[in-house]
């Protein structure tokens, strides 16, 4: 249903203007082969549907700004009265349940407004996109309200009709072996039983199909996964690393079986038991232990340090690493270096400028002091006043005798 859901959809894009490639069929595909589509295909709706407001149809190239234009491409699809959770990050970086909730709101708004337009408008001959944007309309309303149901389990429309549930079986499948086996491959071709043949009931058959493929995915991720985080810093090859991984599982085993035997012979068992567990422990270490290598043999006894021989291309790589650290230590210290060449010349600035002040504060100093020490000999004279003031008017009076005096002398030397 999801898949015929997206078809119309898409066609009703298309029918309002956006350009994208024919050969996408779903909005998964849509999504895959470009986000930046959702943004522009939202853009055409509102030109059709708000032609009073404008929004740029490509996204800018700063993120500051395309962060503001999906800001308010949402708010102008919720004025439209969308009630979804809708954002810039949601048309940013769009998901697939999302966008489709998005759209099929733009396209029932879409069709809406072109009935509109029809019924204003009776006496036009509909177009073929009017017609197209009812039916799209009614389609959408009718996928909508149905129940989704697997196709095996119903035949009519809402009439399921009783189903088996799915079991899977294990499977055994012809896999190469690392080095060749005598006799295996005619007994994959001659007498290994078909995949049919394995199961019980052959509708089980697809099912045992996924299980064994999601099984042999999941082991192969899982293998990847621990190789990236564990192997690689171990310095081994990938063999060598499965190798000793395999001693060590069989040595824990070993040490298992043991402990066990001996709880049994403490509580009085058999000495069978006891056999029986040393032959197999014997056997499997011994299974573990054929074909490992000198390597992993000199790992196990410690004869020998790890070597860990480094390839061109990891030794390259390496190099390339440390000359990107070393690139980038250099550039903090540059800017480090600029921020405190800019700083010393700051403080050189206000260095100056101190200087400067403290000049002009000399200069006004000398006035401003010897204003203070009159006004300050003034106050000590106030307490009592006329007598300094009878004495000033005798040094005036003096100092006038000796003025004439002086003025008499002058004239008689003239």
């Amino acid at each position: 249903m999801a898949g015929e859901a997206d078809g119309l959809l898409l066609m009703g894009m298309r029918d309002v203007g956006c350009a994208f490639d024919p050969a996408i069929k779903t909005l998964k595909q849509l999504l895959d082969d470009d986000p930046a589509l959702v943004y522009q295909c939202c853009c055409h709706f509102l030109k059709a549907l708000v032609p009073q407001k404008e929004f740029p149809e490509v996204l800018p190239r700063h993120m500051s700004t395309r962060v503001s234009a999906c800001t308010a491409l949402a708010a102008a699809i919720k004025e439209l009265g969308f009630r979804g959770d809708l954002g810039y990050y949601q048309l940013l970086y769009p998901a697939e349940v999302d966008v489709r909730h998005v759209f099929m709101f733009l396209v029932k708004e879409y069709s809406e407004r072109i009935d509109i337009q029809k019924s204003s408008k009776p006496g036009d001959e509909a177009s073929g996109s009017v017609l197209f944007g009812e039916v799209l309309g009614k389609e959408l309303q009718a996928i909508c309200k149905q129940t989704w149901l697997p196709m095996y389990c119903t035949t009519r429309p809402g009439k399921p009709l009783p189903s088996r549930a799915f079991h899977s079986s294990f499977l055994r499948v012809p896999v190469k072996p690392a080095r060749p086996v005598p006799g295996l491959e005619e007994y994959f071709s001659k007498y290994m039983p078909f995949l049919s043949d394995q199961v019980e009931d052959v509708r089980d058959l697809p099912a045992s199909v996924f299980e064994y493929n999601a099984r042999a995915v999941a082991e192969a991720k899982e293998r990847e996964a621990e190789w990236n985080q564990v192997g690689l810093e171990s310095g081994l090859k990938q063999a060598q690393y499965q190798a000793k991984k395999k001693a060590a599982i069989a040595r824990r085993m070993a040490n298992i079986f043991q402990t066990s035997a001996n709880s049994s012979l403490d509580n009085g068992s058999s000495s069978r038991l006891s056999n029986s567990l040393s032959a197999l422990m014997s056997a499997y270490e011994k299974q573990a232990n054929v074909d490992q290598g000198t390597f992993t043999r000199q790992v196990k006894y410690g004869q020998k340090q790890d070597e860990v021989i480094e390839s061109l291309e990891e030794r390259k790589a390496k190099q390339n690493k440390e000359f990107e650290e070393k690139q980038a230590q250099h550039a903090k210290l540059c800017q480090e270096l600029g921020d405190t060449t800019q700083g010393l010349d700051d403080f050189t600035a206000r260095m100056k400028q101190l200087e400067a002040d403290i000049k002009e504060a000399e200069v006004k100093r000398e006035p401003l002091e010897t204003e203070f020490k009159m006004k300050k000999r003034i106050q000590e004279m106030l307490p009592d006043a006329e007598a300094n003031i009878l004495m000033l008017q005798q040094v005036a009076s003096k100092t006038s005798e000796h003025l004439i005096h002086l003025a008499n002398e002058w004239e008689a030397a003239r």
